[in-house]
């Protein structure tokens, strides 16, 4: 018996042994980049880029009249699930071109504070035409929370 315990040890000495040489073997051969003596705190250098995509012209405001009146709140609800409040937007287009909107939505209490706020946008809208699209909260609201557009943005595409 204490010669099969014997044999039992030298038998997991030698494995342990031959792993622990081969993972070294291996650690040596592993070509890592020399360590930086560089301190981390080094500021970098302001980058320009030379990309096209940043030359494009400045969005334009379309003209037209005054874009809030391009916007109505078709339904304002808030999610059963999860409280959070969301406005279901109608935009027409009154302008004598396409335009793009970036709306603002308020979601305000029973007493007109302000709880939440949210954003919808639009592609394209041909002249005359309407699209209805939703701006979403980001938070729980209360049941019977209002909403109210804020500012419209109208852009020529």
């Amino acid at each position: 018996m204490t010669l099969a315990v014997a044999g039992g040890l030298v038998v997991a000495g030698g494995t342990v042994a031959l792993v622990v040489s081969t993972m070294s073997a291996a650690q040596d051969s592993i070509a890592l980049p020399p360590r930086s003596d560089a301190p981390y705190s080094a500021p970098y250098e302001d980058e320009t880029f030379e990309d096209e995509a940043y030359d494009e012209e400045p969005v334009e405001p379309a003209p037209g009249p005054d874009p809030e009146g391009d916007v109505t709140v078709a339904t304002c609800g808030r999610d059963s699930l999860i409280g959070w409040p969301h406005a279901d937007l109608k935009i027409v287009n009154r302008t004598e071109g396409p335009a793009a909107y970036i709306v603002t939505v308020s979601f305000v209490d029973g007493d007109g504070e302000e709880v939440d706020d949210g954003i919808a946008t639009t592609e394209e809208i041909a002249p005359g035409d309407a699209v209805t699209v939703r701006a979403l909260g980001s938070g729980e609201v209360a049941a019977g929370t209002k909403c109210r557009t804020g500012e419209v943005e109208r852009y020529v595409p």
